[in-house]
């Protein structure tokens, strides 16, 4: 009678199943975070003069900085490309609950929102054609034990 000896993993086995479990370590701290979801309205104001909505909605704890935001983190800025059928009308207007607080990491008081934002921004169009209003958002969002890079979101919106 044969006797079978307890199975053992070969080298090999042992060293594919240490590289998947790395694999699949790296694969799990390399997923990207993206608290922030973007959309995008225009309302027509009267001939030729609209209102761009960029609304900014952000997950759970995760809070997104003012235009001025105060010392220390990367404020949030709205960057029209030109176009030379449209001219912007006014300053970038951000509506939400505005929260302003102690921050211990940059030892400052600092503005920001949480949940929500919009920046609204007038325009109005030179001539009654179709174009396109682009350009990028470059922000911050931080919650309450970290700060996630600097990012610029493009945009492309377009100008009935």
């Amino acid at each position: 009678m044969q006797r079978f000896n307890k199975l053992k993993p070969s080298s090999n086995m042992k060293s594919l199943l240490f590289s998947a479990f790395i694999f699949l370590s790296i694969c799990t701290m390399a997923q990207i975070q993206k608290p922030t979801k973007f959309t995008y309205q225009v309302t027509n104001l009267k001939k030729n003069s609209y209102q761009v909505a960029i609304q900014i909605n952000l997950e759970g704890q995760w809070h997104i900085y003012a235009q001025k935001a105060g010392d220390g983190p990367v404020a949030t800025k709205i960057v029209f490309d030109t176009n030379p059928l449209l001219t912007l009308s006014g300053d970038v207007i951000e509506k939400g609950n505005l929260l302003e607080k102690f921050d211990k990491s940059f030892n400052t008081t600092l503005r920001f929102y949480e949940k929500e934002v919009r920046f609204l921004q007038k325009i109005n169009k030179k001539a009654n054609i179709k174009t396109e209003l682009k350009g990028y958002v470059y922000y911050m969002v931080c919650d309450d034990s970290k700060c996630l890079p600097p990012k610029k979101e493009m945009f492309t919106i377009s100008i009935p």
